[in-house]
């Protein structure tokens, strides 16, 4: 179910909620600073710990179950092609978005080409590749630079061997250090904002006795 086109449209739903109470953690630790309340920053501060936990824990997951998150996700993403992407007039947010990473990634499926073998734009196109796992002339109208890629696909003319799921692991495995610098910047920015708000709270405690 959470592969239909409905439902992700729906996720931009949750990004936005997740973004207003963001917001709203942000304004209340700014409130309580400006107003020097003690109940606003340690409640600003036990969310920030409780925000910590929660992605170490989910990082603690993701290693501990790397290969069968692995697993789920090429099942997720099979089941995403399998079910809804389609070809012309039917076109659907799951189609755009595959075009789009393939046409950008150079890639062609979860694993290869024949995982359109079994998708509803198989069916009605009688092509053995979309446009978009074609070596492209233009990218924002998915022209493939030779007209034959699509029923004749080769490695000089397509990406039709070259999984997406592969091609986004090395992706993310050459710019590591960038992920890793960027893990460690947020950690200590989170660790501030948890330190912070709980000095600042004692500051005022100790204020108010004098």
């Amino acid at each position: 179910e959470f592969t239909k086109p409905a439902v992700i449209q729906q996720a931009s739903y949750l990004l936005i909620a997740a973004g207003l109470f963001m917001f709203i953690l942000s304004f209340l630790g700014y409130c309580g600073a400006l107003r020097e309340s003690r109940c606003l920053l340690k409640t600003y501060g036990i969310c920030m710990v409780l925000i910590v936990v929660l992605q170490i824990t989910a990082g603690g997951l993701a290693v501990a179950y790397k290969e069968k998150a692995e697993m789920g996700t090429k099942s997720l993403l099979k089941d995403m092609l399998t079910k809804n992407y389609e070809s012309g007039n039917k076109t659907n947010v799951v189609t755009v978005v595959w075009n789009h990473l393939q046409a950008e990634m150079h890639c062609c499926g979860v694993d290869n080409y024949k995982d359109f073998d079994v998708t509803p734009w198989k069916k009605d196109s009688g092509k053995e590749i979309p446009e978009s796992c074609c070596v492209l002339q233009d990218k924002a109208t998915l022209k493939p630079l030779s007209p034959g890629c699509t029923k004749n696909p080769s490695i000089s003319n397509s990406y039709f061997e070259t999984g997406c799921y592969k091609a986004g692991s090395e992706l993310v495995m050459l710019h590591i250090k960038i992920v890793i610098y960027a893990g460690i910047g947020l950690g200590i920015i989170e660790l501030l904002c948890i330190i912070l708000p709980f000095c600042l709270s004692k500051s005022i405690n100790q204020y108010m006795k004098y």
